[in-house]
């Protein structure tokens, strides 16, 4: 069934690193994303939510917000840490754009994020609205936030030498199970030869 409303609430712990900060500051947003069904297909329905949950839970939660700008950008680059790269400073303004703008692109159409609400004590706790007819400002720009893959920045992937290993970005949904060519995913019927034993 599509026009389904669905609302869920995400903490999401982050590190921030801001030129308005001297040191990297640890935070939790608190996210709350409204959500409207455009599919049928209860599948398709499925992978887009599960593709916004593990982007929030798995890809966004723990990772470093830093501006494209920030001089410390390469430092966090070379640390191997996941650097999501913004085009400004991460304010909660900001980073509720960004999420309204990410999950719809990697939901594709087939769930529409109508609305994400974020707060956080860098803010004193105030609750920035977004609704996904509003100007998205520095987001309408082409970028990794407008692209339907399961990645979070546009800086090359840097290949380290010796014993520091930098774990690799996914380029694809389906490395994850979550691309929508779900033949496999489709009910299958379990055919087992459990004998026929007459003597019973």
């Amino acid at each position: 069934m599509s026009n389904v409303r669905l609302t869920k609430n995400f903490r999401i712990p982050v590190v921030v690193v801001a030129e308005r900060y001297d040191f990297p500051v640890v935070v939790q947003y608190a996210a709350t994303v409204r959500m409207v069904t455009h599919t049928e297909s209860e599948v398709e329905q499925n992978v887009a939510y599960d593709r916004i949950r593990f982007w929030i839970q798995a890809i966004m939660t723990d990772c470093v917000l830093i501006a494209h700008d920030n001089p410390k950008l390469e430092t966090w680059v070379k640390t191997g840490a996941r650097c999501m790269v913004l085009p400004h400073d991460p304010v909660d303004q900001l980073v509720g754009i960004m999420l309204l703008c990410k999950l719809n692109s990697i939901a594709e159409g087939r769930i529409g994020i109508e609305e994400v609400e974020i707060s956080s004590v860098l803010d004193d706790d105030i609750v920035y609205h977004h609704a996904a007819d509003e100007d998205p400002g520095p987001f309408a720009a082409p970028g990794w936030w407008r692209d339907s893959k399961p990645n979070y920045s546009d800086q090359p992937v840097r290949k380290q030498r010796g014993k520091v290993i930098a774990l690799r970005r996914s380029d694809s949904w389906k490395e994850y199970g979550m691309d929508w060519d779900q033949d496999d995913r489709e009910a299958q019927i379990l055919i087992a030869d459990f004998g026929n034993d007459e003597k019973k």
